[in-house]
């Protein structure tokens, strides 16, 4: 890259040195041929007799004028002189020349616009980002002491990481949790956290769950299986909004009769659609 950059500063160098030789050779052609040329130039020979005709021997007066409009020797130049001509012919090589200058400016300017543009792609091509999540398990969740009566209720753990090479800030995560095509739950939260682009540390996670109440006893104490539809909406580090999905066939069950369970991903079923059953009257044939 480095050598071809070289290359064609010294292909630029060598075009603007050529035309300048160029332009200084037709200017001292033409001005050489304007103060020391001789084409062109003819002789009148003008012979005058004398008044008296009495006069004998007769006897003519001739003389020698310098002309270039001699009827003999009228010079008649080529047809490409007039592009040699001084100054008409000079100015016309300097605007044709200087066309030609503004013409390889111009496209020394487009190719270096579209390096840029090209460079500038790139860079945002590797700027991309996206949030990879992942499960941290599940957990019944204890009802507090005054209030035993409340419904079973399982935490789902999730775990957002970044896994780019740049930071990005989580707005808003919402997710969905169905055991049913038509029965969601859907859990919402509005945050604003900064997580850092290096994958093991810390700051690069951010630890959410969801608390549903679809998983009955029976059924986590067995094991199920739920699905889950998520998406999450962050400011990238070019500052736009972005929506990421996640989401799929997750497997829950209790685990060693505990409190804890296990919570993993079994497959991607992508977003799934909501099932809404709409009935509509068919018009009266009256």
């Amino acid at each position: 890259m480095f050598l071809g950059y070289n290359l064609r500063i010294m292909l630029k160098w060598f075009g603007l040195t050529g035309i300048a030789l160029l332009l200084a050779a037709v200017v001292l052609v033409t001005r050489y041929d304007k103060l020391h040329g001789t084409s062109g130039q003819g002789y009148d020979v003008k012979c005058v007799q004398p008044n008296d005709p009495s006069t004998v021997p007769v006897e003519l007066v001739c003389t020698i004028e310098h002309s270039q409009k001699a009827q003999g020797s009228k010079y008649e130049p080529d047809w490409w002189h007039v592009f040699l001509a001084w100054p008409e012919g000079v100015t016309a090589w300097l605007l044709l020349l200087t066309l030609l200058a503004i013409s390889l400016q111009t496209w020394h300017t487009r190719k270096a616009a579209d390096a840029a543009l090209d460079s500038i792609h790139l860079q945002q091509a590797a700027m991309v980002q996206w949030i990879d999540v992942e499960t941290l398990g599940c957990y019944i969740q204890e009802p507090p002491s005054w209030k035993r009566d409340s419904p079973f209720t399982i935490n789902l753990r999730f775990e957002a990481l970044n896994n780019t090479a740049y930071p990005f800030d989580i707005r808003k995560i919402v997710t969905k949790i169905g055991m049913w095509a038509d029965d969601w739950e859907v859990f919402t939260v509005e945050t604003n956290v900064t997580l850092a682009p290096q994958e093991k540390t810390r700051t690069a996670r951010y630890a959410f769950y969801v608390p549903t109440q679809s998983i009955t006893e029976e059924w986590f104490r067995s094991g199920t299986v739920v699905t889950v539809n998520g998406e999450i909406t962050f400011k990238s580090c070019l500052g736009k909004m972005q929506t990421d999905y996640f989401g799929g066939l997750y497997r829950c069950g209790q685990i060693d009769g505990g409190q804890e369970g296990m919570f993993t991903y079994m497959e991607s079923l992508g977003i799934t659609p909501e099932r809404r059953e709409e009935h509509v009257q068919s018009p009266n044939p009256n």
